[in-house]
């Protein structure tokens, strides 16, 4: 059984900071191939639902059995030195679009998943240095609380926006995300290179399982 916390403990010993989410998205693979190189590695893989064809970010299928992975990098405007190696990090900033988009790929990994005669698990991964999208919001009723995913929060059943999102922040993310599971959000530390307060990295990572 592949044990995601320790692959992801060890890609952040060798790589503590990423240029961009393709980056975060290859290191992963590579350090899955590192662990497994008999495994079956695919990046953007093509699976079927009941309705669509979804976009998988990573498959890996280790001795019969498939893991899937959707990943997420969201970050904080930064300059890091890793080894002499320059990080210029981006300012992301929008965080109701972004925990929508994290909601979803939950709810891809369920279709996925369920569309699927193989045995397969899935994990959606959020990797950030941004705290607020793991700190509690100091108040209730904004825009993205059904999507929030702080440290603690649960989520299940049909999420939707608040009444007061905007056209803008809904822009191609209308529908309303409904989740088969219930999940429960539970942040750990992936790095901190250096002193400054934007380069301590968090990770969430939430495991996705065939529904009976």
């Amino acid at each position: 059984m592949l044990n995601v916390e320790e692959l992801l403990i060890q890609l952040g010993e060798e790589r503590p900071v990423f240029h961009s989410e393709a980056d975060f998205q290859h290191a992963l693979a590579w350090q899955l191939h590192l662990r497994y190189p008999n495994a079956e590695l695919r990046l953007e893989k093509v699976f079927a639902s009941s309705s669509r064809r979804l976009h998988i970010d990573v498959c890996c299928v280790i001795d019969e059995q498939t893991y899937i992975f959707e990943l997420k990098y969201k970050t904080c405007s930064a300059s890091l030195s890793v080894a002499s190696e320059e990080f210029n990090l981006q300012n992301h900033s929008a965080q109701p679009p972004s925990r929508y988009d994290f909601v979803k790929d939950i709810a891809r990994l369920e279709a996925a998943i369920g569309g699927s005669a193989r045995p397969m698990s899935g994990f959606a991964i959020f990797l950030t240095n941004d705290r607020s999208y793991w700190s509690k919001p100091r108040r209730t009723g904004g825009v993205s609380d059904a999507f929030s995913i702080h440290e603690g929060q649960r989520l299940w059943g049909e999420l939707i926006w608040g009444p007061g999102a905007s056209a803008g922040t809904k822009k191609n993310r209308e529908e309303p995300i409904a989740l088969a599971a219930e999940y429960r959000m539970n942040w750990r530390d992936y790095s901190k290179p250096d002193a400054q307060a934007l380069s301590r990295f968090r990770y969430l990572c939430v495991p996705v399982i065939r529904q009976p």
